[in-house]
């Protein structure tokens, strides 16, 4: 029942800001600019004061994946799917494949931006994200204290210090979640809401 307690304009309200956060949060990487930061402002004023640092390749390599992204998701409304008899069998088999990978969108252009960049890898033009260690993290409970800069804090001092966040991070994160199901659920789909949010929960903290 928790998903009723939020109507639809805080759903899309919240869906608003954090597509704006996101997008921010993103900048400097679209262009290739070696600045991080976890505020909007932040973000924009790190953009306009590195602007000269601006990667030519990462810069091309973003935009060409804004605009496949925004093209394949056009296709996919024609639902190309149906077999159209004013069509040849390979009109038909080339639409299907096409709105199959409009659905794949987001897989395909990882794909393609991963092969494009391991294959320059030796003139190293595009900025890579590094090595990655492999697997999952281990399944054990949340650790209680934790070291940073030399001290040691205890679980009630990290509460502390998170202050009010310790409620809203919880909060943010449940109409996170209570907006994608709202999505699913606008087009028909019959989901377990209460499954859904505690698998959400679990695939998060991992």
């Amino acid at each position: 029942f928790v998903i009723e307690f939020f109507s639809y304009p805080v759903i899309a309200g919240f869906a608003c800001a954090a597509s704006v956060q996101v997008s921010s949060a993103q900048i400097n990487n679209l262009f290739g600019i070696p600045a991080k930061s976890k505020t909007f402002l932040g973000s924009w004023q790190q953009f306009f004061e590195k602007i000269g640092e601006i990667s030519k390749w990462d810069t091309v390599l973003g935009i060409f994946s804004l605009l496949f992204l925004i093209a394949f998701r056009e296709i996919k409304r024609f639902e190309t799917t149906t077999f159209r008899p004013n069509w040849s069998r390979m009109r038909n088999s080339f639409g299907i494949f096409i709105f199959g990978l409009s659905i794949a969108r987001n897989a395909t252009i990882v794909i393609i931006g991963t092969v494009i960049a391991y294959s320059y890898r030796e003139s190293a033009p595009l900025k890579a994200t590094g090595s990655i260690k492999g697997g999952f993290p281990p399944f054990e409970p949340p650790p209680f204290t934790t070291t940073f800069n030399g001290t040691t804090y205890t679980f009630a001092q990290m509460a502390k210090q998170l202050d009010a966040s310790i409620f809203l991070i919880p909060l943010v994160t449940i109409v996170q979640i209570v907006s994608i199901v709202k999505t699913f659920c606008k087009h028909g789909y019959h989901q377990n809401v209460t499954f859904l949010i505690n698998l959400f929960q679990l695939l998060e903290n991992r």
